[in-house]
């Protein structure tokens, strides 16, 4: 039986198959009874076909995660075709991550039984329209990541009563908004951040009762200090995400407790101009797994409390004027993934239990003043990924066990005071992209064995005590961009292969050893030097060697040569007299013989006369 007949077919669902491509077919449209049609998560492109909007009983359209290029019908210019009116029984339209263009039309307004409208992720600009605004069964409203403008309605007549998901984000929204979702009673999800919105945040924004998720970040909105905003979080007692960030509060933080000791999971004032002191009480938000106070005017030390967020993965605390020591009670913290502490006014020692923070993925202590001896525990981190310690007061060297941090990616040691040779170890680590070792107090040489990290893109070794050669073996590095090698006591000839090529003089500045092309401002290598006479120490370590072997070989060679010629010389005159001798005796035979030679010839005569 052909698809086409299933008259009473009332579910079409071919969702996230990723195998459908092409155009809708336009049959989908021939189906009178036809309820959901399910779409989502194909490789579509073309335009809706004009028979699915003149599907009265439709009510779930999913096209979400498609490529439709554009909405049109026969008559009508737009992404989203008027006649999207038609289907006044839809209740979920959902057209999102699509490449939709143009506007809302007004005819959207005129699905009155519309719970769900998802067009997030598209191109669609302008203002909603005001129809829109009337649709009372309106349960999920999703427009992020969109060019939508305008205003939303300021009257305190809410029209959304059943209201529970508003995600808006990303967007050129202006105007107030606060009075718009003051009554909704049912609201889960507030989430508008990247708008410029703006109002006054008041303790009524706490009195919806089942708020969960309040997203505000970079908006203009400002605090009435008198109103004790913070303090009616408490009366949240549902909420799990506060987020402000970028929010010019210009406030105290709260001394959290209430409900929120026991829901909240993700805390967001980054940029706040928030300032005083960090409470002790912040160790009572038992359920927060992240927290964001960075770039902000804090002062005063880290509680020790803070031991006490058993849940926590993310703490954020860069770019304040926190002081003192870091708590060894964050090592309590087994969940944790990032530890920034960056930009601070810090001192003393890195608690060297740190290092058994297995969970730990970025490490950022750079920018304060800590100055202990380089804690060798923290190179036992297996599983960290981002290792920044720059710009502290440091000493000591590096271990060999920095080859245990085998999916590090970036390292960051610069302006400390570390010194000894570089590890060789360090070469072991190939997932190593960015590495910086800059103005420290490292010595010996480049270890050959950065040859072997083949996804190295920058390295800064700049400013340090290195000295002989640049090592051949960084040739083969391909990946490699920027490098910098400038004031060392570097020398002999600069690497011409692989990514030498591209490197300039500044990467190699302030070395008086160095040799090369001249695009690199520095002196050519003369040729005709070995090794040995650039070197006068190696070349007087090579003669303390070479002298009494080369001395040795000559003494046996004479020696030889003398011994060859005074057996060639007595065998020589053995043989002269051996052949006087013989000569001798021959011609004596010869004396002896002559007489019978004599007759003998004349008996041979006689013979012949007689023949």
């Amino acid at each position: 039986m052909e698809l086409t007949l299933l008259r009473r077919l009332k579910l079409i669902s071919f969702g996230f198959n990723n195998l459908m491509k092409g155009e809708i077919p336009s049959w989908f449209g021939l189906f009178p009874k036809l309820e959901t049609l399910n779409l989502y998560g194909n490789q579509f492109i073309g335009s809706i076909p004009t028979s699915i909007f003149n599907l009265s009983s439709l009510q779930i359209i999913a096209l979400f995660n498609n490529q439709l290029s554009e909405l049109s019908l026969k008559h009508f210019v737009g992404s989203i075709p008027r006649a999207i009116g038609n289907l006044t029984m839809l209740k979920e339209l959902g057209l999102g991550s699509n490449n939709l263009t143009g506007v809302v039309p007004n005819e959207i307004g005129d699905l009155q039984n519309l719970e769900v409208l998802v067009l997030q992720v598209n191109h669609l600009n302008g203002p909603m329209p005001p129809k829109f605004f009337n649709i009372s069964s309106m349960r999920i409203i999703g427009l992020t990541g969109n060019n939508l403008s305008g205003q939303f309605p300021s009257h305190t007549n809410f029209l959304f009563p059943n209201l529970e998901q508003l995600v808006i984000g990303m967007n050129n929204f202006t105007g107030p908004i606060l009075n718009f979702i003051s009554s909704a009673s049912k609201l889960i999800q507030f989430d508008i951040p990247f708008n410029s919105f703006c109002g006054t945040l008041t303790s009524k924004l706490c009195s919806l009762p089942n708020i969960q998720w309040l997203n505000l970040a970079f908006n203009n909105f400002t605090i009435d200090s008198t109103d004790n905003f913070f303090t009616s979080l408490s009366n949240c007692k549902y909420l799990r995400v506060l987020e402000l960030e970028g929010t010019p509060l210009n406030a105290m933080l709260p001394k959290f407790g209430g409900n929120l000791s026991f829901s909240l999971q993700y805390f967001g004032l980054t940029n706040c101009s928030m300032k005083g002191n960090i409470p002790k009480q912040i160790g009572s938000l038992s359920s927060l797994a992240t927290l964001k106070l960075d770039n902000n005017d804090l002062t005063g030390f880290v509680p020790t409390t803070i031991g006490g967020l058993q849940k926590l993965q993310g703490l954020y605390l860069i770019g304040n004027k926190l002081q003192g020591f870091i708590p060894s009670e964050i090592c309590k913290l087994d969940s944790l993934v990032d530890l920034f502490l960056a930009n601070n006014k810090l001192s003393g020692s890195i608690p060297e239990c740190l290092g058994n923070l297995d969970s730990l993925r970025t490490l950022s202590l750079n920018s304060n003043g800590l100055n202990s001896t380089n804690p060798n525990a923290l190179f036992s981190l297996v599983y960290i990924l981002k290792f920044n310690l720059s710009s502290n007061f440091l000493v000591g060297s590096l271990p060999l066990d920095i080859e245990n941090m085998q999916v590090v990616i970036a390292i960051d040691l610069s302006n400390n005071e570390l010194s000894g040779n570089i590890p060789s170890t360090i070469g072991s680590l190939q997932n190593l992209v960015n590495l910086s070792l800059a103005q420290n107090r490292f010595t010996g040489q480049i270890p050959t064995s950065f040859g072997e990290l083949i996804s190295i893109e920058l390295r800064d070794l700049s400013k340090n005590n290195l000295s002989r050669e640049i090592p051949k073996s960084l040739e083969a590095l391909l990946s490699l961009k920027h490098f910098n090698v400038s004031y060392n006591q570097l020398e002999g000839e600069i690497p011409t292969g692989g990514p030498f090529v591209n490197f300039s003089t500044q990467s190699f500045l302030s070395n008086n050893g160095l040799c090369g092309a001249s695009r690199l401002q520095v002196l050519p290598c003369k040729r005709e030097e070995t090794d040995i006479s650039r070197n006068p120490t190696q070349a007087i370590s090579v003669l303390r060697i070479a002298l009494p072997v080369v001395s040795s070989i000559i003494l046996i060679l004479a020696l030889t040569f003398l011994f060859m010629r005074y057996k060639k010389v007595k065998a020589l005159k053995l043989s002269s007299e051996n052949a006087m001798m013989t000569q001798t005796k021959t011609l004596a035979t010869i004396g002896y013989m002559a007489p019978d030679v004599i007759a003998l010839h004349h008996v041979r005569l006689e013979a012949v006369t007689i023949l």
